[in-house]
């Protein structure tokens, strides 16, 4: 079994290289790209090749792409109905399909890849 990360971690900057090598140094494998403009535009075909460049220099899988729900989304709007004094690390304190096992990879945002 592999794990996986989402980027939202990093949401409110630029996704960079720098921060693909940090996830892949704490162990992880894969990676889901958030996708909002602020942090990743996925419109700019520079971007996209600089993304797929820095994945594989950190040796990471793109596992998935969080697709913006609206094209006013960006890094550091409300997401959903969290109140805006709530902690939006990602973490889920609910476990489903796809979640990691307690534990040591109980890490805000963990995802079980296949």
């Amino acid at each position: 079994m592999q794990f996986g990360i989402s980027t939202h971690l990093y949401h409110g900057t630029r996704l960079d290289r720098d921060h693909l090598v940090e996830i892949a140094a704490h162990g992880f494998e894969a990676v889901e790209i958030f996708a909002t403009r602020t942090h990743f535009d996925y419109h700019d075909e520079r971007a996209v090749a600089a993304i797929g460049e820095h994945l594989a220099d950190a040796r990471l899988r793109p596992h998935s792409v969080h697709a913006p729900t609206s094209e006013g989304f960006t890094a550091g709007a409300s997401c959903g109905r969290r109140d805006a004094g709530g902690d939006h690390s990602g973490a889920s304190t609910r476990r489903g399909p796809g979640s990691p096992p307690p534990g040591d990879s109980d890490r805000p945002g963990a995802r079980a890849t296949r």
